[in-house]
C-alpha cells in the first residue's frame, strides 16, 4: 500500500517599509515595472516591447525571436492607431531598421513600413523604404502555395506588389488580434 504525505505549501510574504520601498520604486518607474507595496516586483507586460521598427530589427538580429519581437513591434504600432497618436505610428516606422542579411526579409520590412503609412494614412512614407535594398528583383510568395498565386498576384497590397512580394490582401503576419478597425 502506496501512502502519499504532502506537506502544507506556506507562503512567504516580504514585507518592506515605505523608507525601504521608495528607493526601488523610483528604479522600477523609470524602467517600466509595476510594484505594489509589499509585492514582488512586476514588469508591465508593454515594458520589453519594441518601440520602433528599426529596434524590432535591431533585436531580431542581436537573437531575439522574430516571431516574438515582429509582432510585438505591430501590437505597439496599433495601439498609437487605436489610440489616435498617428504622430507616434509615424515615430515608430521613420527610422530605418537595420539590415536583416536576406533579400527577402529586408524587402518585406520595407514593404511593411510602406504598407502601414498608407493603410493607416500617415503624415509620409519614410523615404528609407525607396533604397533598393528594399525591393527584390524576382518574385516572393511567402506562404502562398501554387494554387493560389493567381490570387495574390491580384489582391496584393500595393507596397508589397511594388517590391515583387505577393501576399494575401492583408498580410497575414501583419494581423494582429488588436488590430484597429478602419
Amino acid at each position: 500500500m502506496l501512502l502519499s504525505i504532502e506537506q502544507p505549501r506556506q507562503q512567504t510574504r516580504w514585507h518592506m517599509t515605505s523608507d525601504s520601498l521608495a528607493p526601488t520604486q523610483a528604479i522600477a518607474d523609470s524602467i517600466g515595472i509595476e510594484q505594489a507595496r509589499g509585492d514582488a516586483p512586476r514588469v508591465h507586460p508593454f515594458a520589453d516591447r519594441p518601440k520602433t521598427l528599426a529596434e524590432a530589427i535591431r533585436r531580431i538580429n542581436a537573437g531575439e525571436e522574430y516571431q516574438f519581437k515582429f509582432p510585438e513591434f505591430l501590437d505597439t504600432f496599433y495601439g498609437h492607431v487605436r489610440e489616435g497618436r498617428l504622430d507616434a505610428a509615424q515615430a515608430a516606422i521613420d527610422d530605418e531598421p537595420p539590415s536583416m542579411s536576406d533579400a527577402d526579409d529586408d524587402a518585406y520590412i520595407g514593404a511593411t513600413a510602406e504598407h502601414l503609412a498608407r493603410r493607416w494614412c500617415l503624415s509620409r512614407i519614410p523615404a528609407w523604404t525607396e533604397h533598393p535594398s528594399r525591393f527584390l528583383h524576382r518574385p516572393y510568395f511567402p506562404r502562398a502555395g501554387t494554387g493560389v498565386r493567381a490570387i495574390v498576384l491580384v489582391e496584393s497590397p500595393l507596397a508589397f506588389r511594388r517590391r515583387l512580394i505577393f501576399t494575401e490582401a492583408s498580410p497575414s503576419r501583419l494581423e494582429r488580434a488588436r488590430m484597429p478597425r478602419t
